[in-house]
């Protein structure tokens, strides 16, 4: 039981070599992700599921609930995927959320935003919001006690994780369907092109290149942008504090009851319009870093 315990582990973040037969899948699921991170730009990121592992009530209690994590959006305000990474951060495990706010995947990251990115180039249409806890040490027994936590309070795995197809869609490039060996490169392009076309849509402002080495295998995943892509977004998130400071508009904050639970919110006053006897007051309501504006 503790053989088959420490190769499920392993199995689990793409460090093992050996695993039972069962999980043989999964682990040519991982490995085939991992051989392809020397091809990236910046730092590695692991996107893959892993073998349940039991976890004890007394263990679980102690685990973050996935419900107790604040929901954030994979694109900020400013366009850009640029999640709050703690420093001296190793490891993080994270879940992924539709434009319904509905989850469909949960992960395991070496790179919070590296594997953010990722997951966003792969599935635009599913990728919209995350939770994440971040580990200062990459510690495979706790993420996985983790994950297996968050399974146990959802009920079961979301389809991402339980579901074949829906798996590799998440921890494998974007297939772009060709057969022959000629057509697959010019099939790639197509699917990268519609890939760059959504992620656009969404707002995101920074750059998805094509892996060019998967591109001739007829396969898309996107390169991981450099350190001057995550200057750029810091320097347009404290521009965009100073404006609002400099503007003097008055911003209250507040928290609501949503489902049953406590959220916050901002409501910044952008106009003030006279009327017989009172005013037109122009907001802006900022939540879940979404802004929607009501007069």
């Amino acid at each position: 039981l503790k053989q088959h315990h420490e190769q499920a582990s392993a199995c689990s973040l793409g460090l093992g070599a050996r695993c039972v037969p069962q999980q043989q899948q999964q682990e040519q699921a991982v490995q085939g992700f991992m051989q392809r991170q020397p091809r990236y730009r910046i730092r590695s990121s692991t996107v893959c599921a892993a073998a349940a592992v039991e976890s004890s009530p007394a263990a679980a209690a102690a685990l973050p609930k996935l419900s107790d994590l604040p929901l954030q959006a994979i694109i900020n305000p400013q366009g850009f995927v640029s999640p709050d990474v703690v420093p001296g951060t190793s490891a993080a495990v994270f879940s992924v959320y539709d434009e319904q706010q509905k989850l469909q995947y949960i992960g395991f990251s070496k790179d919070l935003r590296a594997s953010l990115r990722t997951v966003l180039g792969r599935r635009p249409d599913k990728a919209f919001y995350f939770k994440a806890v971040q580990m200062p040490v990459l510690d495979q027994e706790h993420m996985l006690a983790l994950r297996q936590a968050w399974f146990d309070e959802c009920g079961a795995p979301p389809s991402g994780n339980k579901l074949a197809l829906e798996r590799k869609a998440w921890q494998s490039a974007v297939d772009a369907g060709a057969i022959s060996a000629r057509a697959k490169p010019a099939a790639a392009a197509d699917k990268a092109r519609e890939l760059q076309a959504a992620i656009k849509a969404r707002g995101c402002v920074e750059e998805f290149t094509p892996d060019p080495d998967l591109m001739a295998e007829g396969q898309v995943d996107f390169l991981q942008s450099g350190d001057a892509v995550e200057q750029q977004a810091a320097a347009a998130a404290s521009k965009a504090a100073t404006v609002a400071a400099n503007n003097g508009r008055p911003v209250r904050t507040a928290t609501a009851v949503v489902d049953g639970q406590a959220k916050q919110f901002s409501v910044e006053y952008t106009g003030r319009y006279p009327t017989k006897g009172g005013f037109f007051m122009d907001v802006k309501l900022s939540f879940d870093h979404m802004d929607t504006k009501h007069r």
